[in-house]
């Protein structure tokens, strides 16, 4: 199917708690977003993670985005040898390890920098970390080439991480790099206070976004919440800005909204609907009326089990039954 003039990506869309929200909200607040999936055309997709959706909306070769290299402002360091990196927590048990998340806040972030600072001491030889912001940093190696295999953290957050345990398996020297790091993070005294503290230990960084530098010149304008997501297109997109500068949809559009999967996946306080109700205002609104009244041709993939097409004629189609977003999560509804 040929590319949408816009290309929504919003995860997590259809997997909110519909049982928290007040009665009555999700269907009578979200008026366009509820718009978007009664008209739209329903298109069986196979499960994939962040990166393989960004990576086929730009119609690229890659399944997985070198978003490491595309930070890098010049290229010092040979192509395919840097990553990103967050911290995490691995939390084993019998048969499964599974990631849970490092709470965002002004002292995680300080305590991260430390223990960054103690990694870059203590494997100098191996590679040097370059703060990006928050607790987002990029590794170059001096002599490892990068894995290619692994996932943004928010394809993976609160899953089971054993294929990728097992792939790396197949690499002695990352295998043993990993492990090492693993191992001094263990008993870190920065480690120790936050148990102490009741807080889940980062004993480990997730590592992703590796890969050779690819050409990402797209004729597009890109909109998203996520810093990172502005930062990889800067320069190569039309336009690249936040949600709030979306407007009238007059180019070719690329929106990426992680906020919302990323509280979902995560202990933050954000309101959900604070989030849907920004979402309904800056981006599904402008943007339904841009297929009504200009012709354009809209496509929500929000990572669920269907992604939703929307062009003009749709709006004929008044014999579709009223529902909302609540009525869809969690349905077992088949292909439209």
């Amino acid at each position: 199917m040929t590319q949408a003039d816009i290309e929504l990506v919003v995860p997590g869309l259809l997997d909110i708690p519909v049982h928290e929200f007040d009665r009555g909200f999700l269907k009578q607040q979200l008026p366009a977003i509820n718009q978007c999936l009664r008209l739209a055309s329903r298109i069986d997709v196979p499960p994939g993670s962040l990166d393989e959706t960004l990576s086929e909306c730009l119609q690229l070769p890659q399944r997985m985005l070198p978003m490491a290299e595309m930070t890098q402002q010049n290229g010092v360091l040979a192509s395919g040898q840097s990553m990103l990196l967050e911290p995490v927590y691995l939390k084993p048990d019998i048969s499964n390890v599974t990631v849970f998340p490092i709470e965002r806040t002004d002292q995680s972030h300080q305590q991260v920098a430390e223990l960054i600072a103690a990694l870059g001491e203590t494997f100098a030889d191996e590679l040097t970390f370059s703060p990006l912001f928050g607790q987002l940093y990029r590794a170059d190696f001096i002599k490892l080439s990068a894995p290619d295999y692994y996932p943004h953290p928010l394809s993976v957050v609160g899953k089971s991480i054993n294929q990728f345990i097992e792939q790396a398996k197949s690499d002695l020297d990352w295998y043993r790099l990993v492990t090492e790091m693993q191992i001094f993070l263990f008993d870190h005294p920065v480690n120790q206070q936050r148990q102490a503290n009741g807080l889940y230990p980062v004993n480990s960084f997730w590592f992703w976004g590796g890969g050779e530098s690819v050409q990402t010149d797209i004729n597009r304008d890109v909109y998203s919440d996520d810093e990172l997501i502005r930062l990889l297109f800067d320069g190569s997109a039309k336009r690249v800005a936040s949600l709030e500068d979306a407007a009238a949809f007059e180019n070719p559009s690329l929106v990426v909204a992680l906020q919302l999967i990323s509280v979902l996946k995560s202990a933050q306080s954000s309101s959900l609907e604070g989030i849907l109700l920004d979402l309904e205002e800056k981006i599904f609104k402008p943007a339904v009326e841009s297929v009504q009244q200009s012709g354009k041709t809209l496509r929500l993939r929000s990572l669920w089990r269907d992604d939703f097409f929307l062009q003009r004629l749709h709006r004929w189609r008044l014999w579709r039954r009223q529902q909302s977003i609540e009525d869809l999560v969690g349905s077992d509804l088949q292909v439209v």
